[in-house]
């Protein structure tokens, strides 16, 4: 052990230390900073025991040598009337190994560091430099980029000034050179090259991170600065995330960064190439372009109007384009010029047309509005013709278009039931299919076609196998509050992005099994090495021989595999516990998320899911793994259960899953999410809320017409399988769930089931089955639930039902974490448990995972 912690550890060991009567040495080696934060116990061990700052140090290097813990211990030197400063020049060498120039949180703590020292910062980093005994390199000479001044131009005066300490610096000349050298460069009426050359010298994410923790005197530099960053910044996401295709934009854009000294140049090549991204590659464009990058292509004057536009009352301006949770702006414009095949150029064109359409329509999302609407203008105010399509459905003008739009809204969103629909043309059955979810459907595979689900809706109507909505349903308004959802980064940032990356890399072609191949390989050669060398020392062992002879099968069914089901069978055949130290474990993982994503989701809902989990870490990703993972992979791509009955695997492929869970040695898929994801589930609970704005108005309005046998679309879940839905269960009520915007637009943002059964007992209940709200980190879910349980509550009286009962099965429950967190409460509750009188299992087997007869709760009972 470094000397140290060896002072450290004897003190530990000493039975007549006064650390011994604190805690056992083991807790203390495992827990040091118990030492250094409690200040009682320090200001004893100075008193009594005659510390020093040497052995406060040695549990400062014991703990880690943290910034915090060494933050911690110059408080406790300040109250123990210890020498702060000699307790840090103690540690600089060792505080200073792992740091991090590019991470505004580390230089701000170097300036904090040199605060406590009192000491200007450029003095403490010299120090560094001369106790060293060499020259600077790289990483401590961006220790001095830390505005003191509010001014970027302070690092090459600084650099100036030292100048002889980096001449050796390999690349520095260089990057220094034309920019740095000319002391008249550093006068503000030179221009902005100087600042520029800053830019390209430090990283955006360091830059980025200063520009959110100090103030700057100079706006004008602000203004340049955040312009270039927010250009370097898409352009490295688009390296990072775009298609191929893309890779020369990224060339451009950055060689017009680091190649052009004058402001107005860069900003004319970035315009060029940005306008050519914008139409090549919309979905990109959208998808990492910012304000700045819109402005530059399509004009300040024109995106402002557009922004002026956009819904006052759920500041939309003020999010549009930042890529957060609650930017509906650019998902709006993803749904119009973006998508898998782009039917609409993103152009300057369009884009002036989108804002007169946001004006009429709001953020209507509805693709086919805006295409229609498009094509009118441009037939009014360019005589182009219409297409003979749009002409034949007679919408040749706004008004008709409006006309046409608004009677189906009315039909959709009103508290009246449909019943027999009329004949529907292509316009008007497209827009049942947006509006009721059905054409973003995740689990549409195997689903019948609108047009099949409307002719049998209208027969099963017609012959009178729909049962009217019975008496005591009634419509429910809820004023709910908006909130935004926070989150502690540090507890799930570790297990979100490893499940975050490993999304990403399943969705970019999720057919493709090259790359995972590879990697399998790799593993598995080695461990075949392994087995080699222990075979050199025991060529007899019998049993190394008989692994050996498996692995060679193994690695020869790999490299002969074809698709995602030939890769898996030979991985689960792998041993448990190799597979877990090595990357096997990620590699079945991700076959998991392919096959998901091969299935499941188009490329429009795929692109959709991952626009969601990219940026930092927040609540909605964390939900929306948990989704992928709980909703998705466990119970329908791995449910043992449903025996495959939704075809997702080979009938080899089946077998080998079923038969790894059942054996011990063996991986069972059905875990191997388990260890990143329970963490995020344990933390769901501990979310923040903070409200914002005005509360949302929501009505849940009973439904037995055809919008209720669309409820599964219309939340997005899975017992879309039960069909036709209502005319299967006469007993059940879908409830769907209505809001609407500023300007008056409606749209639905869930849906329930409520079911009439009996118990055990022959008294009637009603069951909550299924309460769904896609969005639900945006409005306070819990309350909404509380609000319509005690709805319930009433209803159950007219219904003549005793309770009000909700199911014990999280998949059964919702669809959506939150809902299942504050719903299973219910579950916990001693004496709630009730049976039913009959099996009950809709959307599964009994027996099966959906299977609620004998578990399902009280929610509310009828006094």
């Amino acid at each position: 052990l470094p000397e140290e912690k060896q002072k450290v550890i004897k003190i530990l060991v000493d039975e007549d230390s006064y650390l011994n009567q604190i805690a056992s040495p083991r807790n203390m080696i495992r827990f040091p900073k118990a030492i250094v934060y409690n200040e009682e116990i320090c200001e004893e061990l100075k008193e009594k025991h005659n510390w020093t700052k040497d052995e406060l140090s040695a549990f400062y290097h014991l703990s880690g040598g943290k910034e915090e813990v060494l933050v911690k211990l110059v408080g406790i030197a300040k109250k123990l009337g210890l020498d702060k400063t000699e307790l840090i020049r103690a540690h600089i060498e060792r505080l200073f190994e792992d740091f991090d120039p590019d991470d505004a949180d580390h230089v701000i703590f170097f300036n904090k560091i040199c605060n406590e020292l009192g000491l200007r910062r450029e003095d403490l980093f010299f120090d560094i430099i001369n106790d060293a005994g060499n020259k600077p390199n790289g990483v401590l000479m961006k220790l001095m980029a830390n505005p003191e001044n509010g001014d970027f131009l302070e690092f090459p005066k600084m650099v100036m000034a030292h100048k002889n300490y980096f001449e050796e610096e390999p690349g520095l000349e260089e990057s220094l050179n034309n920019v740095y050298q000319d002391p008249a460069v550093l006068k503000d009426e030179a221009g902005r090259s100087e600042l520029l050359g800053i830019i390209i010298s430090w990283p955006a994410k360091l830059i980025q991170g200063l520009l959110e923790k100090y103030d700057f005197q100079k706006k004008g530099q602000l203004d340049f600065v955040r312009k270039i960053i927010e250009y370097y910044n898409f352009a490295d996401n688009l390296s990072k995330n775009g298609s191929r295709e893309d890779e020369w934009t990224v060339s451009e854009i950055e060689s017009a960064i680091y190649n052009s000294s004058d402001y107005s140049e860069v900003l004319k090549k970035i315009e060029k190439s940005l306008k050519q991204v914008a139409q090549k590659d919309s979905t990109s464009f959208i998808r990492f372009g910012g304000k700045e990058v819109w402005k530059l292509v399509f004009g300040e004057q024109k995106v402002e109007e557009f922004l002026d536009v956009l819904p006052k009352k759920s500041n939309e301006k003020r999010n549009a384009f930042t890529h957060n949770d609650y930017d509906r702006t650019s998902q709006f414009m993803s749904n119009i010029f973006g998508g898998y095949e782009p039917t609409v150029e993103l152009d300057q064109e369009s884009f002036d047309i989108s804002i007169e359409y946001v004006k009429r329509f709001g953020l209507s999302k509805t693709k086919i509005i805006f295409e229609y609407y498009r094509n009118i203008v441009l037939h009014e105010q360019k005589g182009i013709d219409l297409p003979e399509e749009q002409v034949a459905q007679g919408i040749t003008n706004v008004e008709e278009l409006e006309k046409r739009l608004d009677k189906i809204k009315q039909l959709l969103y009103s508290e009246d039931t449909i019943g027999e629909l009329e004949e529907y043309n292509t316009f008007e059955t497209e827009i049942l299919r947006l509006m009721t979810g059905k054409s973003t459907h995740r689990f549409d595979s195997g689903r019948p076609r609108m047009e099949k689900i409307i002719e049998d809706w209208n027969s099963d109507f017609s012959a009178g196998e729909i049962t009217e909505l019975p008496a005591g349903y009634e419509v429910i308004e809820v004023s709910v509050p908006r909130i935004r959802l926070e989150v502690n980064v540090e507890k799930v940032q570790a297990d979100f992005e490893l499940l975050r990356a490993e999304i990403f890399e399943a969705s970019e072609n999720p057919k493709d099994i090259t790359g995972l191949k590879s990697k399998a390989e790799v593993r598995i050669r080695e461990k075949l090495k392994e087995l080699q060398e222990i075979l050199v020392k025991k060529p007899d062992n019998k049993y190394i021989k008989m692994q050996y002879s498996n692995y060679e099968k193994i690695l020869a069914d790999v490299q002969a595999a074809q698709d995602l089901d030939a890769l898996l069978i030979p991985l689960l055949s792998v041993d448990r516990r190799f597979a877990s130290k090595s990357e096997i474990y990620p590699v079945l993982r991700q076959i998991i998320l392919k096959k998901l994503f091969t299935v499941n989701f188009s490329p429009e809902t795929l692109e959709n899911l991952i626009s969601g989990l990219e940026g930092e870490v927040t609540a909605q990703g964390v939900l929306n793994i948990i989704n992928i993972v709980d909703n998705f992979i466990k119970d329908h791509v791995i449910n043992t259960q449903k025996k495959n009955e939704e075809g997702y695997w080979t009938e080899e492929a089946w077998k080998q899953i079923t038969g790894a869970k059942d054996n011990s040695k063996l991986v069972d898929v059905s875990k191997l999410f388990k260890s990143q994801v329970d963490p995020l589930r344990a933390e769901v609970a501990n979310f923040s809320k903070v409200e914002t704005g005005a509360p949302l108005d929501v009505k849940l309005i009973p439904d037995r017409g055809f919008v209720g046998e669309m409820a599964g679309y219309i939340a997005d879940v899975c017992y879309t399988a039960e069909y036709p839905l209502l005319k299967t269960y006469p007993n059940v009520v879908p409830y769907k769930f209505v809001v609407k915007d500023e300007l008056g637009d409606a749209e639905f943002i869930g849906s329930v089931l409520m079911f009439e059964l009996e118990d055990r007992n022959g008294d009637k209940v009603l069951l909550v089955r299924g309460f769904d709200v896609p969005g639900e980190a945006d409005l306070d879910i819990n309350y909404l639930i509380e609000k319509f349980l005690d709805q319930m509550q009433e209803v159950a009286v007219k219904r003549g039902a005793k309770k009000v009962i909700v199911p014990g099965v999280s998949g059964t429950i919702s669809n959506y974490s939150m809902t299942i967190a504050h719903i299973t409460k219910y579950s916990r509750e001693p004496n709630k448990n009730v049976t039913l009188s009959e099996p009950f299992a809709f959307n599964g087997k009994v027996g099966g995972g959906y299977d609620l007869t004998e578990s399902c709760y009280i929610a509310r009972e009828v006094k």
